[in-house]
């Protein structure tokens, strides 16, 4: 259970990460 646990928290924070990434690139390029 703490690695199925453990792998959510790690594609959660990706999913994030990669989130975050593309509005910065969105924010970057109309600026």
């Amino acid at each position: 259970v703490n690695l199925d646990l453990a792998e959510m928290d790690m594609y959660r924070y990706k999913s994030e990460y990669k989130f975050h990434g593309e509005i910065i690139a969105l924010r970057e390029t109309f600026k």
